[in-house]
């Protein structure tokens, strides 16, 4: 599960894990996205979910100074540089939503009202009011809150 993000970090996720690798590859090392340890999930299962290559789990360990790799637990923040993430475009869905939401369609310059089960493609951008959540659940079971 991806942490509730300002405007800017969901954009950033919503566009980046959208771009093809070699765009990807080009992208600084300080852009990371942060996810949330779930219940009964490993940091190389994680990696796998993620990254491109699933060895650079010793990097993301590395990034967030994991002395351990093999000890992380549930509700834990870990951070992944946008360099090592997967670059397969997917849409999603939105599951859930509570207070002021709004997205932006890349060809467009007016925000909308998001609505529950409103796709969400590539390019969009999404933010929250002060109060705000949303939940976008992606086609390869993905899930950012």
């Amino acid at each position: 599960m991806v942490t509730t993000m300002p405007i800017c970090r969901i954009a950033l996720f919503l566009g980046l894990l959208f771009l093809l690798p070699p765009l990807a590859e080009c992208a600084s090392d300080n852009q990371v996205v942060e996810i949330v340890v779930k219940k009964g999930e490993s940091l190389y299962h994680i990696c796998e979910l993620f990254l491109e290559n699933p060895q650079d789990w010793r990097q993301v360990a590395r990034v967030n100074r994991l002395q351990n790799p093999e000890m992380i637990h549930p509700g834990q923040k870990l951070v992944i540089p946008v360099r090592l993430l997967r670059g397969v475009p997917v849409d999603g869905v939105v599951t859930f939503i509570n207070g002021d939401v709004s997205i932006k369609e890349k060809r467009t310059q007016a925000w909308q009202s998001l609505r529950l089960n409103e796709k969400v493609v590539q390019g969009n951008w999404v933010r929250t009011g002060p109060n705000g959540a949303v939940e976008i659940t992606f086609e390869n079971e993905f899930t950012v809150f």
